[in-house]
């Protein structure tokens, strides 16, 4: 649904806007913010949940400041996962002055594409929120999506350089939402990843955890020609 709608919204004014919203949906979250890195700034684009005022609280955001979640994301290039306002606190004190009163779990998602540090993501939730592999996962596959629109968004793209288009990738991921195995999963993306690449054809390796000696299971589009194959 998330990809759905980053395809068919224009790119214009209202994009970042598209982006926070249908982020804070998609994961069930109270409240978000979408921000660009512009030199040393960390400029908020779009928000939902938060007032003018809190943001107003927070001053400007700089890069090589490691107080706050989405500043610390931005300047590291890691991700930031607090599952609660005391674990928020105890890493980031200074947090404490600038988050309303009720317990919030956050997360803070550096934004890249093409390996350009765009921006960063961040995620709220009122009350205690314990990230499982599933919501990282999630998340983090969330916040690629966001970066690639944010990427097309801000005119970063060159003709050798292009981000993926979203609807590409819709494509791509509404067939491995079909499948049903790993095997499946595996063979939809060696039949159907070159076109979200803009590639000829796409090959995949999957490594056998279970195997005694270290084993690859490859899987080849079938236009791929057998002998190399």
């Amino acid at each position: 649904m998330v990809i759905r709608a980053f395809a068919a919204g224009p790119l214009d004014a209202g994009t970042p806007q598209l982006l926070i919203s249908q982020a804070v949906a998609a994961i069930g979250a109270d409240g978000g913010v979408i921000c660009e890195t512009r030199g040393d700034r960390v400029v908020a684009l779009a928000s939902q949940g938060y007032t003018r005022e809190q943001w107003s609280a927070c001053g400007p955001l700089m890069m090589g400041d490691l107080s706050l979640p989405l500043t610390y994301a931005a300047t590291m290039g890691e991700p930031v996962w607090l599952v609660s306002r005391a674990g928020a606190v105890n890493r980031f004190p200074r947090i404490i002055e600038l988050v309303p009163g009720s317990e919030r779990a956050c997360v803070a998602l550096p934004l890249r594409a093409n390996g350009v540090p765009l921006g960063v993501l961040g995620i709220s939730f009122t009350g205690r929120r314990d990230f499982t592999h599933a919501d990282q996962d999630f998340l983090l596959a969330l916040a690629d999506l966001c970066a690639i629109c944010l990427h097309q968004w801000s005119g970063f793209s060159t003709a050798r350089g292009r981000a993926t288009p979203a609807a590409k990738l819709g494509y791509l991921v509404q067939a491995m939402a079909r499948a049903e195995t790993p095997d499946e999963v595996a063979r939809v993306l060696a039949e159907e990843g070159s076109a979200a690449a803009g590639a000829g054809f796409a090959n995949i390796a999957v490594l056998d955890a279970d195997a005694v000696v270290d084993t690859a299971h490859l899987y080849h589009a079938s236009s791929l020609i057998e002998d190399v194959a």
